[in-house]
């Protein structure tokens, strides 16, 4: 199973899969070729800011971060357990939007007294106005749609509130494609950038739908088993109590290590172990909701 698309440049930092999306490292070189290296670095910032605010709200609720993928309009984060969870995934994804609100508004508070103008500071108020409303679209893999689709879940469970967010970012890209071919053919101004996120959004928002099915289960459908290693990955030790079940287990799972899960009473004594293979297995038999426990055997 595939959770991110592949034209990117991926590697792993401790347990966390880090990977740059291909048109990111397109739009550098062409920022640098075309003199708007002062434009990339500003936009890099707003980015930048955008995520640590996520990172931030993360780690207040004492989640872990497992993976990120890096976006011309910011990032998709895997984080264990916070999907179908208002309470956590709303402020979590929330928190990026009014980062740049915050920019913004300091930009206006220093702009006023004088501190800011010019072509830069206009464009970094601009970006930040931009990142802030584009990220708060109602729908995958955008803010805006973590948003919403943490309060459909409880209705419509998580699976089907995945895949109606990302239709909308289905929707949404082609509109983005067609608005700027649009003008590009009436007016002639081509605004490749805008195509560009276009495009980018629609594949996101596919592979957002294709795990749909799967975003219950966290990250054990997310690993890649069949990728030849020169080392086996690392042993992941997580503890459980015997009567979770086998989909809020598998929510704490993390995205690289190999997952041995020891299996505790309520006196925390060691009732025996299972392994992400056996959550697997007892998920393809359509024990999801069974405890833990029925796994020992």
């Amino acid at each position: 199973m595939r959770s991110l698309p592949r034209a990117e440049c991926t590697f792993y930092l401790g347990g966390t899969r880090l990977s740059v999306h291909s048109s990111v490292l397109l739009l550098l070189v062409w920022a640098v070729l075309s003199g708007r290296g002062w434009e990339a670095v500003i936009l890099g910032g707003a980015l930048f800011t955008h995520e640590m605010a996520h990172y931030i709200a993360l780690r207040g609720y004492g989640l872990a971060l497992t993976g990120i993928q890096i976006l011309p309009f910011g990032a998709r984060m895997q984080i264990s357990g916070t999907s179908g969870r208002p309470d956590v995934e709303a402020p979590v994804a929330l928190a990026g939007p009014l980062n740049n609100f915050m920019l913004l508004g300091l930009g206006l508070l220093l702009g006023s007294a004088g501190w800011g103008e010019g072509y830069l500071w206009d464009f970094f108020l601009a970006v930040n106005l931009a990142l802030a409303l584009f990220n708060l679209i109602p729908a995958l893999p955008l803010d805006g749609g973590r948003m919403l689709r943490s309060y459909l879940s409880e209705g419509l469970g998580v699976a089907r509130a995945s895949r109606i967010m990302a239709d909308w970012g289905i929707c949404w890209g082609v509109l983005l494609v067609a608005v700027a071919a649009y003008l590009g053919i009436a007016f002639g101004l081509y605004l490749w950038a805008l195509c560009l996120v276009g495009v980018i959004l629609f594949v996101t928002a596919v592979a957002e739908k294709r795990d749909a099915p799967v975003v219950p289960l966290g990250n054990l459908y997310r690993r890649r088993p069949g990728r030849r290693r020169e080392v086996p990955p690392p042993i992941e030790h997580l503890s459980a109590y015997g009567e979770e079940t086998v989909v809020n287990v598998s929510q704490r799972l993390g995205s690289y290590g190999y997952a041995v899960i020891w299996v505790l009473d309520r006196n925390l004594k060691i009732m025996g172990k299972v392994t992400e293979d056996d959550l697997r297995r007892a998920v393809s038999a359509g024990e999801a909701d069974e405890p833990l426990r029925k796994l020992l055997g």
